[in-house]
């Protein structure tokens, strides 16, 4: 089971007047509030997700685009190595269009420590992001599947949801 936790950077956190702490759901924030998705991942989630991505954003719905800024990985090694594998990449889902610059070598996820990586915004190039219009975001390693292993993950993504116009 993969768990999602979503906050919200800078979100109002009282009632208009002030009185009482209001719960404000993602889908009732402002695009100009970054928001936050924490994706924990098992070593079987890493071991398949070569042909079984993992969701790591929902799509957000009709007429909206996730805007990625930035995507922290943090690997937590086990007993057990991973072997074989591929790059690891972050990809908006059913497309091969990537919001970040650079991947995720295999290296860090078949050694025997823990590490952590970050992938910031592709800024070498615009990105094409009609393709991924309501659209969630996956992670896959798509040249090799990991092999054996019992280490896991924890996936960080900062975000905003722009509706289009």
């Amino acid at each position: 089971m993969i768990e999602v936790h979503k906050t919200a950077i800078n979100a109002p956190q009282f009632q208009g007047d002030g009185s009482t702490l209001k719960n404000i759901g993602s889908a009732a924030l402002s695009p100009l509030v970054q928001q936050v998705a924490q994706v924990s991942l098992t070593a079987a989630n890493l071991i398949a997700m070569k042909t079984t991505p993992v969701s790591v954003l929902p799509a957000p719905g009709a007429g909206k685009v996730l805007i990625v800024d930035a995507i922290s990985f943090q690997f937590k090694h086990g007993a057990t190595q991973f072997t074989g594998g591929g790059a690891v990449t972050f990809v908006y889902h059913g497309t091969a269009v990537t919001p970040h610059t650079g991947n995720v070598a295999a290296s860090v996820i078949n050694a025997a420590a823990d590490d952590l990586q970050y992938l910031g915004p592709n800024t070498s190039a615009a990105i094409d992001l009609q393709s991924a219009i309501n659209t969630g975001l996956d992670i896959t390693n798509a040249t090799a599947a990991f092999a054996t292993g019992n280490g896991a993950a924890i996936v960080t993504v900062w975000y905003s949801v722009v509706t289009l116009g």
